[in-house]
């Protein structure tokens, strides 16, 4: 979105453009349907020393503090915000960098219709939840490679069968549902008739465990995948 942002940063500009965008829909149909809760999702994801690992600190930490500060008081009282509040709130959050700010203004104020801010808000919201699920997968596997290293009394295959259900529950979802809460299994869905098959095999001794993920296989072979070994939980 923008080069010279952080990945995060960059993420929180595209809640800030989300709740514009539903404002403007808002005042234009007087549908009253925002991503609050999906924005307050992201906040829960980033904690405050997540941030800590860009290696260049300065300003993108500063912007990061800044828009997440706003956005909590954004998700507690959107209706009482117009365009122009948040567009003047960018500016005084951005006011270090104009050329920075006024590429976010010129972006938010585009001329759009009805049904190009609608398409803009679901590609929006897509893009929102796979941030989320992408975070919830890391935290999985960081969270199973140290219990399978840290518990000489684990259970591995019973342990192992579970986890691969967690991830492809959490892989597979699609739609407005945030993948991780599943109340029922599509037979039809040949990804999840695999894995099941999978698990059925390693059940009865007769199969040999194949997960997918290139780190999970290392995993599971005694090796801690590198890029797992920073996640901050």
């Amino acid at each position: 979105m923008y080069k010279k942002l952080s990945e995060k940063n960059n993420t929180l500009l595209k809640c800030v453009t989300l709740l514009y965008r539903e404002l403007l829909i808002s005042n234009e149909s007087d549908i009253k349907d925002f991503s609050t809760e999906l924005v307050g999702d992201i906040l829960k994801t980033y904690k405050n020393d997540d941030i800590m690992e860009n290696n260049s600190m300065g300003t993108n930490v500063m912007i990061f503090d800044s828009l997440k500060e706003y956005l909590h008081k954004l998700i507690n009282n959107l209706e009482n915000y117009s365009e122009e509040d948040i567009t003047d709130s960018i500016t005084i959050l951005l006011k270090e960098d104009k050329s920075l700010s006024e590429s976010i203004l010129t972006s938010l104020k585009k001329e759009m219709s009805l049904a190009s801010l609608k398409r803009t808000i679901v590609a929006l919201r897509l893009q929102l939840k796979s941030v989320i699920t992408d975070n919830r997968i890391f935290r999985h596997i960081y969270s199973a490679n140290k219990e399978m290293r840290d518990n000489n009394n684990l259970n591995v295959v019973e342990f192992t069968k579970n986890l691969i259900l967690q991830l492809e529950l959490l892989t597979s979802g699609s739609g407005d549902n945030i993948p991780g809460i599943v109340n029922e299994i599509d037979i039809e869905d040949n990804s999840m008739v695999n894995v099941l098959k999978s698990v059925q095999d390693l059940d009865d001794g007769s199969g040999k465990l194949k997960t997918g993920w290139i780190e999970m296989n290392e995993m599971l072979q005694g090796k801690l995948a590198p890029h797992y070994r920073n996640i901050v939980l």
